[in-house]
C-alpha cells in the first residue's frame, strides 16, 4: 500500500469542530461521526486538540477538564475521552496526534470579556496552573492571557504536561500548531526576565527564540527516550523568513514566524528536533505575497536531506471567503502540484467541520474532486 499522510485537524477551542457534550454518549456519537467522515475520504490520521487553553480533554493531575468538553472548566465528565478516542482511532488504523496549545491560557480577553487580568484568572478553575501562578501569566497585545514563554517554570510545566500525556496514553504524536509567542506582541512585559536570563549580549529576539527552542528540544529528547515511537510534529505559520531580510528565506512578502513568533522552524528541521513539519499553506497558487507554489518548493528544499517529513496544511476553510476562493479547483490544483514535489509526503486539512458542510457549493465541488481524484484509494501513513 502506498504511503501518504492524510490528516485532519479537529479544533476544540471555542468548540470549532465539536460541540460541548451533553453526555458521554453525545461525545462518542460526535467522535464516531468524525471517524466515519474521515474513512469516507480515506484519511488516516487525526490531530485532535486535547489541550486548547491550559486545560484537558483527558484525565490530568496538571490541567483541569476543558470547558469545551463539559461546558465548565474543571467539571469532571465522569469518564476519560482521550483513552477512548485513541482506542477508536487505532481500531480503524487511524493515527492519533495529540494537538496541544502550549501557552494559551484563555481565548477570552481583558478589555472585552473582563476588566482586569485578575478578574479573568479568578474565573479559571482552581486547578489551572495559570490561576495557581498568576505571576507567570502575561497578556498579549489584544488582552488575551498566555503563559510567559521566558519563565523557566512555564517551560517545566509544559514539559511535565507532555510527559503526563505520553506516559498515560498511547498517542502516536505530540502536535503543536502556530501559537508560540503570540501574533499580538507582548511589548516589554518580559524585559526583566530578559535581563535576568539572557546570555551575554544576546538580543531580546534571540533570547525569545531560545525560550521556544528550549521547549521544542526538551520535548524532542523526552519523546526519543520513550519505550515506543512517538512523533513530534509542528504546524507553523508558513513563512519562516522573507528573502528580502534573509537570503535563506522564501521569496515572499508576509509576516514571519522567526521574527514575530520567535519560532525558528527552519532550525528545528535542520537539527532534526522534530519528526514532521506542516506549514500552513492557506494561500492559493499565485498569491502575490505568499505564493503556495513558492512556499511548497521552499519547504521541500528545507527538509531535503533531513529525516524530517514534510506535510502541507490545506485551508479548506478558505472556500467562499473571498472572490479568489470561489473557484473549486484551488485545493485540487495544490494537490496536483504536491504530487510533482517528492519531498511532500501528504497533507493536514483545516478543519474537520468543513468536510461536513452542505451550505457552500464551491466547497462541496472541491471536496468531490479531492475525494474522487486524489484520495480515492486507501494509503498508509509514512513511516
Amino acid at each position: 500500500m502506498r504511503e501518504e499522510m492524510r490528516a485532519v485537524w479537529v479544533a476544540t477551542v471555542s468548540n470549532i469542530d465539536i460541540r460541548v457534550a451533553e453526555s458521554e454518549e453525545d461525545f462518542k456519537k460526535q467522535f464516531i461521526n468524525i471517524l466515519e467522515t474521515m474513512k469516507s475520504f480515506n484519511m488516516n490520521a487525526l490531530a485532535f486538540q486535547i489541550r486548547p487553553c491550559n486545560d484537558a480533554f483527558y484525565r490530568s493531575e496538571l490541567n483541569p477538564w476543558s470547558e469545551f468538553l463539559t461546558g465548565k472548566q474543571g467539571k469532571d465528565p465522569g469518564w476519560d475521552p482521550l483513552a477512548w478516542m485513541v482506542e477508536q482511532c487505532h481500531e480503524r488504523n487511524i493515527e492519533f496526534h495529540a494537538w496541544l496549545n502550549p501557552y494559551r491560557v484563555s481565548n477570552k480577553r481583558v478589555g472585552t470579556h473582563y476588566e482586569t487580568k485578575e478578574d479573568l484568572i479568578d474565573d479559571l478553575d482552581p486547578k489551572n496552573f495559570a490561576r495557581k501562578r498568576t505571576d507567570l501569566v502575561i497578556l498579549d497585545g489584544r488582552g488575551a492571557p498566555i503563559l510567559n514563554p521566558g519563565e523557566p517554570e512555564v517551560k517545566q510545566f509544559i514539559y511535565e504536561t507532555i510527559e503526563e500525556i505520553v506516559t498515560n496514553y498511547p498517542v502516536d504524536a505530540i502536535h503543536f500548531d502556530d501559537y508560540f509567542y503570540p501574533y499580538a506582541d507582548i511589548g516589554d512585559q518580559d524585559q526583566k526576565l530578559y535581563e535576568q536570563y539572557r546570555n551575554g549580549e544576546e538580543t531580546l529576539a534571540d533570547w525569545r527564540r531560545r525560550n521556544i527552542d528550549d521547549v521544542i528540544y526538551a520535548i524532542h529528547k523526552l519523546l526519543k527516550n520513550q519505550p515506543r515511537s512517538i512523533q513530534l510534529g509542528i504546524s507553523p505559520f508558513a513563512i519562516w523568513r522573507n528573502k528580502k531580510v534573509d537570503s535563506l528565506g522564501s521569496d515572499t512578502n508576509g509576516g514571519s514566524t522567526y521574527d514575530e513568533h520567535y519560532a525558528d522552524t527552519r532550525k528545528w528541521v535542520k537539527e532534526e528536533w522534530i519528526d514532521y513539519i506542516v506549514p500552513q499553506l492557506y494561500w492559493e497558487i499565485g498569491h502575490p505575497r505568499a505564493d503556495y507554489e513558492v512556499l511548497a518548493n521552499w519547504w521541500a528544499d528545507v527538509v531535503r536531506d533531513t529525516g524530517v517529513k514534510l506535510y502541507i496544511g490545506l485551508g479548506f476553510y478558505r472556500y467562499g471567503s473571498d472572490d479568489v476562493w470561489q473557484q473549486s479547483n484551488i485545493i485540487p490544483d495544490q494537490l496536483k502540484l504536491n504530487d510533482t514535489i517528492p519531498e511532500i509526503q501528504g497533507t493536514f486539512s483545516f478543519s474537520f467541520k468543513h468536510f461536513n458542510r452542505t451550505d457552500l457549493s464551491v466547497l462541496n465541488e472541491a471536496l468531490n474532486i479531492v475525494k474522487n481524484e486524489y484520495w480515492k484509494e486507501q494509503v498508509r501513513t509514512p513511516k
